[in-house]
């Protein structure tokens, strides 16, 4: 008799392996041994919940592709170990297999580090007919409901079953990627299910009659919609089984956005079962002799291209990580805290194995930014549970900004993700000084006069287009601030940039002239009113106001006004002022989420704090460049010489959004390549009131309504400009 043996079950956070040893003998001798690593594990689902080893899991997934920025699809153990490794250290426990068998190393490395695998068949049927001059023509269902295929699809579903069926790690099977029809799927599915106890997912078959296999799949649903699913409010065919994303939060450029929103609403149902963010990685290869270092479509002289659209990925194709990488860092974290009042907080575990003991958790209480008291505490959470903990701080004020930073490391100290929870905020204003401001009027140019400097403004135009500290001029050139509502487009709004330009908001041409000049206040009042204007038709307009004191503040206040031209069009990416700095103001300090750049609806990465950093510092080379770097919930931001001189932006009523380059948004919006662009020897500064969401729009969904800048009549917001001498 065999005595039977207790075995530790394997998962993704546990990744428990056994050695089987293998031998070939006869009664004589052994003539061969094999050692394969093993585990062991369930899946099955239960109703509408996806169980692993009983355990309800969500997939905190990435796609993944075989790739590399040199060898193109060949990958060495080392490359793929990279991978791996990473995705572990980024919070990833799913990895989707797209769109074919990987190299079977890469199976057993997420079955050595722990990895939930949905291995892939090859049956992919997107471009089964391309006419002879190179027009495409998706026809997908010519294959996959054509039965004389179907020795091909199921000799492939075969296979991937057969080599790979022993690994503890696979966690589903999946039919093929976007081959539109079902039927040979279907008779794939009866095979597979009469092999395999695992579940079959293939998202193609949503889109038919039958609508699911043993998962609900489902490509970029919106968030909305993925909400309802949860509820049981959408349609009969999205309920009594596991929802799963096998693709969202298209990862292209900037972006993705809305993640936290998608995790806040899986977190809350417990059919949906997660997904997998497309995708892991860009695929331009690079080449260190070229023109451009990285190329992609069209760069070759091809006729027929997806331009850009192979750069798509959370990391850059050497697997430097995107600033996307570092927002699903943080959304996939595995504890979650909620604020529950006072100094008491709810700790959540999102584990499904392992307690939260594991981990060291340390708190840092910040005053305007800035840390004034820090401690560690404890976590005991067991798995999927939460547990309250009340922090030993001092109280807070309601004369300043309080916010709380949570740090959660592994036992070794290795950083494993953060968050932050605003605990008071409060809107500070400058304060006005005392004496008062003069100015004179020349034939050109108004001059206001202030403690240690000058601010000039034209007589034409209104724009401020001197400003000079101790003799030291900040500006640079005669523009000013000018009214700004475009971006140069990111990746998420390829689609939407349509709309934009055939409304001209990338051509508007800013015509100001001076409303007015006079003393009020102990200050000096500048008034300047125009219209923005797309070939000869007015669109916008706008009017901006400048309030000078006598130690050189200036509040600035500036609207905008939709016009009649325009009514149709209620969205627009930004709305703010763009001013050109002296090139020597390259010092910055701000008080606003960073370090990572973020926007509204992608800012898990960043956190509230005071920073400082060269404007060289704040910019973020995408392969195609797009409008980048941007910091929001800003305070105030201060651009500084060597010798401290400068001016800083300061908020007034509400916060604002800020970036900086040493480029114009004339050459970001012409540059193809990070090599097109150039330094133009300014500091473009762009102050923002309204700044529009990523979203995911690339490929899913656009951001959600309330990240975006919808106005019926007019918008309007200030800031201060304050003299650093």
């Amino acid at each position: 008799m065999t005595a039977e043996m207790k075995v530790n079950e394997w998962s993704a956070e546990i990744p428990e392996l056994y050695d089987l040893v293998i031998s070939v003998n006869d009664s004589e001798r052994t003539y061969e041994y094999i050692r394969e690593k093993v585990g062991f594990r369930t899946v099955k689902i239960d109703g509408e919940k996806f169980l692993f080893n009983e355990k309800l899991i969500k997939f905190k997934g990435v796609n993944h592709h075989d790739t590399h920025y040199i060898n193109g699809y060949v990958m060495s153990g080392e490359d793929l170990l990279k991978d791996i490794t990473l995705m572990k250290e980024f919070n990833v426990n799913a990895v989707r297999m797209s769109h074919y068998p990987p190299d079977p190393i890469l199976i057993r490395l997420c079955d050595e580090y722990g990895l939930y695998v949905i291995d892939e068949a090859d049956i992919e049927t997107h471009g089964t007919q391309v006419d002879l001059d190179l027009k495409f023509t998706a026809k997908p269902n010519l294959i996959s409901n054509d039965k004389e295929w179907l020795p091909r699809m199921r000799d492939r579903v075969l296979r991937l079953y057969h080599r790979d069926k022993n690994h503890p790690s696979i966690t589903m099977w999946s039919l093929g990627n976007e081959s539109g029809g079902w039927k040979n799927q279907d008779a794939c599915y009866e095979m597979l299910k009469n092999l395999s106890e695992l579940p079959v997912h293939y998202e193609g078959v949503i889109r038919t009659p039958r609508g699911s296999y043993d998962v609900i799949s489902e490509m970029y649903q919106h968030p909305y919609v993925v909400k309802k699913i949860g509820e049981h409010k959408f349609l009969k065919r999205y309920k009594n089984k596991p929802y799963y994303l096998c693709e969202y939060c298209h990862a292209m450029g900037v972006g993705p956005g809305a993640l936290e929103d998608y995790w806040e609403i899986i977190y809350a149902h417990d059919n949906l079962t997660g997904g997998c963010i497309w995708e892991w990685a860009d695929h331009s290869v690079y080449d260190e002799n070229a023109k451009y270092k990285y190329t992609y479509g069209g760069d070759h002289g091809e006729v027929y291209h997806d331009d850009n659209f192979c750069v798509d990925g959370l990391f850059y194709p050497d697997r430097t990580p995107h600033t996307g990488a570092y927002e699903m860092r943080e959304v996939y974290r595995p504890v979650r805290c909620q604020r529950m009042g006072s100094n008491d907080y709810i700790f959540k575990n999102t584990n499904a194995f392992l307690s939260a003991d594991i981990y060291n958790a340390k708190f840092e209480l910040l005053k305007n930014g800035i840390v004034t008291e820090s401690g560690e505490f404890k976590l005991s959470a067991a798995a999927g549970e939460s547990e309250k903990i009340s922090l030993d701080y001092s109280a807070i004020d309601e004369n300043n900004d309080w916010h709380i930073k949570f740090i959660y490391t592994d036992k070794d100290g290795k950083y494993i993700a953060k968050e932050q929870i605003a605990l008071y905020e409060k809107v500070k204003e400058v304060v006005k000084s005392e004496g008062k401001a003069t100015y004179e009027k020349k034939s050109d140019k108004i001059t206001v006069k202030f403690d240690g400097g000058e601010a000039v403004f034209s007589k034409e135009s209104g724009a401020l287009i001197s400003y000079k500290l101790q003799g030291k001029e900040m500006l640079s050139g005669n523009k000013g601030f000018t009214p700004n509502i475009y971006r140069a487009y990111l990746d998420n709004d390829r689609n939407i940039v349509k709309g934009w330009k055939k409304a001209g908001y990338d051509k508007l041409e800013a015509s100001m002239k001076l409303d007015g000049v006079k003393e009020k206040d102990g200050g000096v009042e500048i008034e300047s009113e125009g219209t923005l204007k797309f070939n000869g038709k007015t669109v916008f307009e706008s009017e901006i106001k400048y309030m000078v004191y006598a130690d050189g503040s200036i509040r600035v206040k500036t609207e905008l006004e939709r016009k009649g031209f325009a009514l149709g069009k209620i969205d627009i990416p930004r709305f703010g002022l763009n001013v050109h700095l002296d090139k020597s103001l390259e010092n910055v300090k701000y008080y606003g989420l960073g370090d990572k750049e973020n926007l509204p609806d992608f800012d898990a990465q960043s956190t509230l704090g005071v920073y400082e950093a060269k404007v060289s510092d704040l910019n973020v080379d995408y392969i195609k460049p797009q409008d980048n770097g941007n910091h929001g919930k800003t305070r105030y931001a201060s651009f500084t010489d060597e010798n401290g001189k400068g001016i800083e932006f300061f908020n007034s009523k509400n916060y604002f959004s800020f970036s900086a380059h040493r480029y114009s948004e004339e050459t970001l919006c012409n540059s193809r390549h990070i090599e097109d662009i150039k330094d133009d020897g300014i500091i473009s500064v762009n102050i923002d009131g309204f700044m529009r969401g990523t979203g995911t729009n690339s490929c899913g969904p656009d951001t959600l309504g309330k990240y975006k800048i919808d106005f019926k009549k007019e918008l309007e917001f200030s800031f201060w400009i304050v003299p650093k001498k």
